[in-house]
């Protein structure tokens, strides 16, 4: 084996449970690693879904699609045929910069995922832009910005959906990166997803998955009892009384 890393395992490991139709999904959704490797965006890309991925600010965009042109041959050496800028083309920015202008009406506040104590709440910005590839534009993207009102962090992200795809959706796509979270940091110390002691990927595939449904299963039992046990604690205490 040779040594590969996580963003380029990511579309491959997609690859083989979305092509023999294993695996029924839109979207696939990723944290900064991920969304820092343009080429892990692009593969999720080829096989037909879309991608969000957590980025850093400094990632670079073209609010506009600069102008590009494979340079006229000057009739010694090859033929050019890598497009390059046109000039006079403005250069590539960062997300903080091209979103920092963002005015007060292009933030509304959407429901990103429910949890336990309610929805979750945030103010979230979106813009269009035009991703770097090998120093030139690339496909189309949506930069999206979500501001906490109690700290005033500002979380960017990525979104590779079309431009028709309604801004619920979106904002609901980057709520989806908590449910996976939790069930690892819930399964290590409760359920044993860390204590395996296997040396194949036979070995710790099985285990992880059964991990993971019990997991589902635990959290199923938990709704089901708060539902259940409420009214039986309240007639206590009014017997009691």
């Amino acid at each position: 084996m040779t040594f590969t890393t996580k963003p380029a395992v990511a579309p491959e490991m997609l690859a083989a449970v979305v092509k023999p139709h294993g695996l029924r999904c839109r979207w696939g959704v990723a944290e900064a690693a991920c969304g820092g490797a343009p080429g892990c965006l692009d593969g999720v890309a080829g096989l037909g879904r879309w991608a969000w991925a957590a980025v850093s600010p400094t990632t670079r965009v073209w609010q506009e699609r600069p102008a590009t042109r494979v340079p006229p041959w000057r009739g010694r050496g090859r033929r050019p045929q890598r497009e390059r800028w046109v000039e006079g083309a403005p250069a590539a920015r960062t997300v903080r910069e091209v979103a920092a202008p963002l005015p007060a009406v292009a933030w509304a506040r959407q429901t990103i995922k429910e949890g336990s104590p309610g929805p979750r709440v945030a103010e979230v910005a979106a813009m269009r832009v035009s991703a770097v590839r090998d120093t030139l534009p690339g496909p189309d993207v949506w930069v999206g910005r979500r501001r906490h009102r109690a700290t005033g962090a500002l979380p960017t992200s990525l979104w590779t959906a079309p431009r028709d795809t309604a801004v619920a959706t979106r904002v609901r796509r980057s709520g989806m990166r908590w449910p996976l979270a939790t069930c690892g940091e819930d399964s290590k110390p409760r359920l044993g997803l860390g204590a395996e002691a296997v040396r194949s990927w036979t070995g710790w595939h099985p285990h992880r998955t059964w991990v993971i449904l019990a997991h589902f299963f635990v959290v199923r039992m938990s709704l089901s009892l708060k539902r259940i046990f409420p009214p039986i604690q309240s007639a206590r205490s009014q017997l009691s009384s």
